[in-house]
């Protein structure tokens, strides 16, 4: 079952990486699939953090090394927080009519 995460994070790696958002599934590895060095998946991960108004633990960053991974930290710290994703997903929605 996905999250309402999900669906933004997927967008927010294709833009990162310029890739296609269909290429990018739970499986998809950063360094091998994405070509991201370690100073790559940090950086996106504070930009996440700002974009999602979340913390995510800086022991996390080493377990993070496929999307999946992302997104099961993630999903903790939305739902943790209480987030509501709705501006985000507005925003996503908004995006991929004017990208």
């Amino acid at each position: 079952m996905s999250h309402p995460v999900d669906d933004v994070v997927i967008v927010m790696l294709a833009r990162h990486f310029d890739v296609a958002v269909e290429s990018i599934t739970p499986e998809t590895r950063f360094s091998e699939d994405l070509s991201a060095d370690s100073f790559d998946i940090v950086e996106l991960l504070f930009e996440i953090e700002e974009k999602a108004g979340i913390a995510i633990h800086e022991e996390t960053f080493p377990t993070v090394t496929t999307v999946g991974d992302l997104l099961v930290v993630l999903r903790a710290g939305v739902d943790a927080a209480n987030i509501d994703l709705s501006e985000l997903i507005k925003a996503r929605e908004i995006a991929a009519v004017s990208g």
